[in-house]
């Protein structure tokens, strides 16, 4: 009865039919613990994502989505702030992992390494990596915020404010580059303003130093939907009209930014194919000595016009 659950594709199917009508009568369930410790394969992956990320969130279902069919499972650790991480990588050997996601970009490659020197196949979701020993599945995040920078270049914009995230983190780095390089080549100011996290809340205190601003920039780039989300909130609560005043945009393409409330124009990320591609190419290196899949992917993201960026008087 046991090949029918763990080597189905050996017994004939019209027996297979069978056992496992016979099984579904008595009761019987296969026991996974059981059929790991046999098999040397736990057909369990963690995923290491930011406790208070919404983005990571979303992306969390979507990478579910895809792992189930493969016969495999999540095991969630999640992150409450970087010091937890140094924990969290301790601890993962423990639980006898196949292979590891780490949907964070505040996770440097340093810090996988030691998993990866220990044979653990690993691979960054959304962190663009070049190195040749991590795999990595990101959407192109220069390439999306630069076209958001064009976008307002060519709507008379003319004074422009990045609100980042963390710093530290590659996708707060290369999406500023993106927006910065742009601007600058149209004679653009883009002046950087942290607000410290991927958050509403972060957006929302950022809003303050925005309107404080001696000459108010006539477009704000948000890292994130999310921070985007709270500054449109917290500029309305200045009295500052979003876009007659100031535009906004963001990046994610999270599910709240076509809600009428914020209609925000972003970049949208292609989750279902980032998530498809990141457990495709994990298990291939789970289950192959020699991988077929590439192991630096980069996807492009889809400028979304909503109505949060107006057309200023000089754009002619």
């Amino acid at each position: 009865m046991s090949r029918a659950f763990t080597t189905p594709d050996i017994v004939a199917p019209d027996k297979r039919e069978r056992i496992y009508e016979t099984a579904t009568q008595l009761g019987y369930v296969p026991n996974a613990i059981g059929r790991s410790l046999s098999s040397q394969s736990s057909r369990i992956i963690a995923v290491v994502v930011p406790a208070a990320d919404e983005y990571y969130q979303h992306a969390l279902g979507a990478l579910a989505r895809h792992v189930i069919p493969s016969d495999y499972q999540l095991l969630l650790f999640e992150s409450f702030e970087s010091a937890d991480l140094e924990v969290v990588f301790v601890s993962i050997p423990r639980y006898h992992v196949d292979g590891v996601i780490v949907a964070s970009s505040i996770v440097p490659v340093s810090q996988v390494r030691p998993l990866i020197a220990s044979g653990l196949p690993v691979l960054m979701f959304n962190q663009d990596v070049t190195s040749g020993d991590v795999a990595s599945v990101s959407v192109d995040n220069m390439a999306g915020m630069r076209a958001l920078a064009v976008l307002l270049a060519e709507n008379g914009h003319r004074s422009v404010c990045f609100v980042g995230g963390i710093r530290d983190a590659t996708t707060d780095r290369a999406r500023y580059r993106g927006a910065f390089e742009h601007l600058a080549e149209v004679g653009i100011p883009c002046r950087y303003v942290p607000s410290g996290a991927f958050t509403y809340e972060a957006g929302y205190a950022a809003a303050d130093e925005v309107a404080a601003f001696a000459a108010r920039p006539d477009a704000v780039m948000a890292a994130s939907d999310a921070i985007a989300f709270g500054l449109i909130d917290g500029l309305r609560a200045h009295g500052i009209a979003v876009p007659e005043e100031i535009s906004v945009t963001g990046f994610d393409g999270l599910p709240q930014s076509a809600w009428k409330a914020y209609d925000l124009t972003t970049i949208e990320q292609p989750m279902q194919e980032l998530s498809r591609l990141a457990v495709e190419t994990l298990v291939d290196r789970i289950e192959n000595d020699e991988p077929t899949t590439p192991t630096r992917q980069l996807l492009e993201g889809h400028l979304q016009i909503r109505s949060t960026v107006a057309k200023r008087k000089d754009s002619g």
